[in-house]
């Protein structure tokens, strides 16, 4: 009787430990982070979760939140490249909504939103953000003589001349520079110089300052162009490349009124947010509007 009595005490244990080892491990990976579900290849992470095996959702940067397609591999880039700044440009948390300049939200129908803010104005549009990524490159390298931009007029504004003091004057189609400030060489400075050129620029001052490229020759940092008003642009920020040579792209791009610099999704494959080489033959679409050969850019002499 006291043998059987032990017996049953010892099940009793050995299931009360089974239970806690159970709901223990439950609540561990309920809770513990991020969790990887094989049969649906889902990641879950605090609630949000990412169908695409493409989209880390614990990135924090280009790089490290958007795969290379399997098959494919990034292509190399120099640490004191546009294509390493831009790989390296910190993104906002998986999830977080595109929002307007004013604070609004858009929602979230990208693959990401990058952390770069919009200003206060309703400025930073699609030509706009172009010319603050390739600013903030050249800022970030020191090359201060390479941030120079046309505005639509055909002026052209030099950081240099804005940071030694000169200021733009403008009247109608009019436009000049005098000299009517002291020497800053601050980022505010500089954000402000940027600010004084989104004003006066747009896609088609982009135009006039870029070429038509071969599709077969696109890189990141080149853009699709359409000039006109609004007309609009996208960035390449990022190319992999496959065993056979086959190209594929990230496109990124800012829109109107001011909103978010966010990655584009690719409709053909929304779970897939690589543009490949094969789509963008003849007329493709990149976001909401079609592109044509002529539309395929580079910026002055590229990157």
């Amino acid at each position: 009787m006291k043998r059987v009595l032990l017996l049953t005490r010892t099940a009793i244990i050995v299931f009360v430990a089974l239970c806690v080892l159970i709901v223990g491990g439950y609540v561990l990976l309920r809770f513990s982070g991020s969790t990887i579900d094989p049969s649906l290849e889902r990641v879950i992470y605090d609630g949000k979760e990412s169908d695409s095996p493409l989209i880390n959702i614990n990135g924090m940067t280009q790089e490290t939140r958007i795969l290379a397609p399997e098959g494919y591999t990034r292509i190399e880039a120099d640490e004191t490249s546009l294509l390493h700044f831009m790989r390296n440009m910190e993104v906002l948390p998986h999830g977080n909504p595109i929002v307007y300049y004013d604070g609004d939200e858009l929602g979230n129908n990208c693959a990401l939103v990058y952390a770069m803010d919009i200003g206060a104005h309703d400025l930073q549009q699609c030509a706009d953000s172009v010319i603050r990524v390739y600013s903030e490159y050249f800022w970030s390298q020191k090359d201060y003589d390479s941030i120079a931009f046309h505005l639509t007029n055909g002026e052209l504004m030099k950081y240099t001349d804005w940071r030694k003091g000169k200021r733009l004057v403008a009247a109608g189609s009019f436009s000049t520079q005098l000299k009517l400030k002291g020497k800053n060489k601050s980022y505010e400075c500089f954000r402000a110089y940027l600010e004084c050129v989104m004003n006066y620029a747009g896609t088609k001052s982009l135009y006039d300052e870029s070429e038509t490229i071969p599709l077969s020759d696109f890189k990141p940092g080149d853009i699709l162009l359409i000039p006109g008003s609004p007309g609009h642009v996208v960035l390449a920020v990022d190319m992999s490349v496959n065993a056979d040579g086959e190209k594929c792209y990230l496109f990124a791009q800012g829109f109107m009124p001011a909103q978010s610099f966010h990655m584009i999704e690719n409709d053909k494959h929304l779970d897939d947010p690589w543009f490949y080489e094969s789509e963008l033959k003849e007329k493709f679409r990149v976001g909401s509007y079609t592109f044509i050969d002529d539309n395929v850019r580079r910026w002055q002499n590229g990157f």
